[in-house]
């Protein structure tokens, strides 16, 4: 056989087994696909779903996903040991758009409430420190599966409303607090709102007042919020919800912080916001992102994907002890005498345990078996018109001047149609 023809020969088997594998690819996939999602569909089937007040609002498309987040505090070597150490460490808990299914710790301790607003923590103290290399040390693991779900709220259909006053959820989340300075802004929250009456419809314009006047800048100052936001108009993400909180708060509407991370990518902090309306539930509230992702300014007031955790819900939460944290996104440390020189530093990583098979997995389920079947027929067809054109000296100029080309492949596929 001639070099060109053995060049063309292998050429030809190349072709054949990149399409053979990609197929075979396909294949495995399909069969892999249904074996994951069936894990994770066990995990969905046996919690219980995201609800809310209303139908208005829905938890839908649930997503599981396991987080494993470390804290580790540490002292200099030669430091004595602390006379009082409490770290506090916050752990996810069940919301109607988050439902745990499994919380493991490390050292083991008991889970505690954060009554005030439904949160839950670990607090471990100076007792469950060693002495690791010369230096004092507390090092925790945790690990957390849970499934978060897109809330999808049909904002159209909301009629207006009125709120109970005297009720605990609505004397807690209209106060003044501190970085919710709530009483400084009556009157600029007034301005901004207008002659509207609506809460709903308030609540979106103060998000759009947010969203054109803040800019965002990820460095702030400790110990700023609402008044600082509006001050120097611009903020972080905290300082973004805590001014939205505080004008809508002003307007007797309730609303509250939602601090957790972001599970597209590792230890990305983040934080928004939720507004009550009574009888229909929390609807969810991103200006952050709002502004960031300005195709979505619509989506985040209301709407937001399965693709976060919440850590912890409100501010300055009162913890075991006296303590209160202002904010508990990961965990919060103190100890006496407060100048020995320590250090703290936490890992937090997600990773997606799978969800549900979406339309575009059914698609490839659907029609790989079928595109296997097509493959099979086009290769044979292949190697039919190829060998007949090298072989039909009627349809070809010889073996020596073929190319496989479409043009090669029709002139074989005429003369096999007319010999």
């Amino acid at each position: 056989m001639s070099p060109s023809r053995i060049g063309r020969t292998q050429a030809k088997k190349s072709r054949i087994l990149v399409v053979a594998s990609i197929c075979t690819g396909l294949v495995v996939v399909s069969f892999l696909v249904p074996l994951l999602d069936s894990i994770d569909t066990e995990i969905v089937s046996s919690s219980v779903q995201g609800s809310s007040e209303s139908e208005l609002i829905e938890y839908i498309n649930p997503t599981s996903y396991r987080v494993e987040w470390d804290v580790k505090v540490d002292f200099a070597n030669g430091v004595p040991r602390p006379d009082s150490l409490d770290l506090f460490i916050s752990v996810p808990t069940n919301w109607t758009s988050q439902t745990v299914t499994s919380i493991t710790t490390s050292p083991s301790t008991s889970i505690l409430p954060e009554t005030e607003n439904g949160n839950t923590y670990l607090h471990y103290r100076e007792s469950d420190m060693s002495l690791v290399d010369g230096k004092w040390e507390i090092q925790t693991e945790h690990v957390c599966e849970f499934i978060s779900y897109e809330i999808n709220t049909h904002l159209a259909t909301i009629t207006p409303v009125t709120f109970d006053t005297e009720s605990q959820l609505y004397t807690l989340y209209t106060r003044h607090e501190p970085y919710v300075e709530t009483d400084n802004f009556t009157t600029i929250a007034k301005d901004i709102v207008g002659d509207e009456a609506d809460f709903l419809d308030q609540a979106r314009l103060v998000y759009d007042w947010i969203i054109d006047n803040i800019e965002y800048e990820h460095n702030r100052p400790p110990g700023s919020g609402a008044w600082y936001a509006y001050q120097n108009r611009k903020g972080d993400c905290q300082h973004f919800h805590s001014l939205f909180i505080a004008l809508v708060r002003s307007l007797g509407i309730p609303a509250r912080h939602n601090t957790g991370f972001e599970l597209s990518k590792p230890g990305n902090g983040h934080v928004w916001a939720e507004f009550y309306l009574q009888d229909i539930g929390w609807i969810l509230v991103d200006a952050t992102f709002g502004q960031y992702y300005s195709n979505l300014r619509d989506y985040y007031f209301g709407n937001v994907g399965a693709d976060r955790v919440i850590m912890s819900k409100g501010l300055n939460l009162p913890l075991e002890d006296g303590f209160v944290a202002w904010v508990l996104q990961a965990y919060h440390v103190w100890w006496e005498p407060t100048y020995l020189f320590g250090d703290s530093i936490c890992h937090f990583t997600p990773s997606r345990l799978g969800g549900p098979i979406t339309i575009g997995w059914w698609i490839l389920i659907i029609f790989t078996p079928a595109s296997v079947v097509v493959a099979v027929v086009l290769i044979k067809r292949y190697e039919n018109l190829t060998s007949h054109y090298e072989s039909c000296p009627s349809c070809s100029y010889g073996a020596g001047l073929f190319r496989q080309s479409s043009d090669a492949l029709l002139s074989a596929e005429r003369c096999l149609l007319d010999p």
